[in-house]
């Protein structure tokens, strides 16, 4: 296999030369480059298995090169190396398929380690590539799917079949008798949904396979999913091989730990449910399983958290009569700041008691039907969604990674929903529909429903349809598809993509429906309207 080596540095590239083992993993040097343009023109011209190369770099910097060689789908694999602990560098190597960032000083170990591992890799790839028929690849397509179709009927609470006899044979599985047990492996990271989801993608592509292939020889099956920032897991085994796994578990969260520790404010924790019996107990098993996994945000947690991290039931926690005249009071004279010191000062007595993902859980219920109450009383708000309200709580403090965080993020919800309340009482509604507005502006793209937009501004669907359409003069959808169509008139003057790519771009799924509200609104179709303007 060839390799190249880019580095600004010649003393670097010349380091690099003497410590990789060069014979013993079987590489041959296809050239050097110190500055990103020279590598890329390198790279194309070698086509190289490998490349090594530094972050920083003249003009193209590593990142770029790594860019490049990925939009012209170069076949190389890159190892990133970095003086800088930066999770955003690692991060956006990552989201363009690199797997091994090494930070300075480079030690001959790692690099080696990196390199065998990854023509280990190209090698077993070119394996399959050579063996595998194109019947066998289908097959493999068919029980993947199958198999992850199973994990998210179980993970929707959907499974209503129990045999497993009858599952196996439905999504080509191999559970036996023996034990049965749900997994939970959560990443937890302080930065935004996206950047969450490409890290541990990053991570489980980085981790899954060695783990999966160690852990499947010692199980009768082993089926995952990966959904948000969890990877789910049900493994089942026979109780006698429990060992062999317990020391799996351990060695894939101390290499998980350690990798992460690269990174600031990065965790990754696994939960576990407790041993079953019976294939028919996974809605059991993974409500147990969620339960242990709430327990992480209790300081002092390790990596692998089980049942045993449950706590016994409890009393609910009741908020003392002096934090709920203060926060009565705060919204009685309308000021948000007092509120803002009531929350503290209640956060502040429940930390007096023995925190559990439970009872903190229970506390941010509790604080937000309170508000809600007391706004309710002071007719501030005439109607409110109980349930979207919780459910959006629980979701949130759920991706929350420590009970600081939940309070931060409670802390600044509830006082963001007061202080929009506030705003609406004046008896005009110019902020829930500017903030729709905002919010379509935004994420128009995306699918839009109502009930989220009412949720966004705490209305009732009903009652923000008639605010909107009053303030607006149109509806909602129509709101939606007016911007839709302004924006894809946009995309076919400026742009030459084909109608599908620009109905996908402004939010259509269906070509055709958009065609439709396309011609409704303009008078035209897409391809008319391009036509025109040219």
């Amino acid at each position: 296999m060839t390799l190249v080596i880019v580095d600004d540095e010649v003393f670097i590239v010349e380091m690099m030369k003497a410590i990789i083992d060069w014979e013993g993993l079987g590489l041959v040097l296809a050239g050097t480059a110190y500055d990103g343009m020279e590598a890329c023109k390198l790279i194309e011209a070698e086509k190289p298995d490998i490349v090594i190369t530094d972050i920083r770099l003249p003009g193209i910097d590593g990142l770029g090169v790594v860019r490049t060689c990925y939009m012209r789908e170069d076949h190389c694999r890159f190892i990133v190396i970095s003086g800088y602990r930066q999770f955003e560098y690692a991060q956006t190597a990552m989201s363009y398929g690199v797997k091994e960032y090494l930070l300075k000083p480079i030690k001959e170990q790692d690099i080696n380690r990196a390199l065998k591992k990854m023509i280990e890799e190209i090698e077993v790839e070119r394996v399959v590539k050579d063996s595998l028929s194109v019947a066998e690849a289908q097959l493999d397509d068919n029980r993947v799917t199958l198999q992850k179709g199973f994990m998210r009927a179980v993970i929707a609470g959907e499974m209503s079949e129990k045999n497993y006899d009858t599952i196996n044979r439905s999504y080509m599985l191999n559970f036996q008798p023996g034990i049965y047990q749900m997994m939970i492996l959560k990443v937890d990271t302080d930065q935004g949904r996206e950047e969450r989801e490409v890290f541990f993608k990053a991570l489980g592509e980085k981790f899954y396979d060695d783990f999966m292939e160690q852990y499947r020889k010692h199980c009768f099956e082993l089926v995952y999913q990966i959904q948000d920032t969890k990877l789910y897991l049900i493994v089942n085994f026979d109780l006698t091989g429990e060992e062999e796994l317990l020391l799996l578990q351990k060695e894939l969260m101390d290499r998980l730990v350690k990798y992460t520790a690269m990174f600031k404010n990065v965790k990754a924790v696994l939960a576990k449910s407790s041993y079953y019996a019976e294939l028919n107990l996974t809605a059991e098993a993974l409500e147990e399983t969620e339960q242990v996994l709430r327990e992480r945000i209790v300081p002092g947690m390790p990596s692998i958290i089980g049942p045993k991290v449950l706590p016994e039931q409890e009393e609910e926690y009741q908020i003392s009569k002096c934090s709920r005249r203060s926060l009565k009071k705060s919204v009685i004279n309308r000021d948000v700041h007092a509120l803002s010191r009531a929350l503290r000062t209640a956060f502040t007595e429940f930390e007096t008691t023995k925190i559990s993902g439970m009872s903190c859980r229970n506390f941010c219920f509790s604080l937000s039907k309170l508000l809600n109450s007391v706004m309710l009383n002071e007719q501030i708000i005439f109607d409110v969604d109980w349930q979207g309200q919780e459910e959006q709580i629980a979701k949130q403090i759920d991706e929350c990674g420590t009970y600081h965080d939940i309070r931060k993020y409670m802390i600044q919800t509830l006082r963001d929903r007061f202080e929009d309340c506030i705003d609406r009482e004046d008896g005009t509604d110019n902020r829930a529909v500017r903030i729709v507005k905002q919010y379509i502006a935004k994420n128009y793209m995306k699918k839009i429903q109502l009930q989220d937009l009412a949720t966004l501004v705490y209305l009732n669907p009903v009652y923000l349809s008639v605010c909107f359409k009053n303030e607006v003069g149109t509806n909602v959808v129509d709101y939606i598809n007016e911007y839709r169509v302004e924006r894809a008139k946009e995309l076919l003057r400026n742009t030459q993509e084909n109608v599908y790519a620009v109905a996908e771009a402004v939010g259509f799924s269906e070509p055709r429906y958009f065609t439709k509200i396309f011609k409704r609104y303009v008078g035209k179709t897409p391809n008319e309207y391009r036509n025109g303007v040219k």
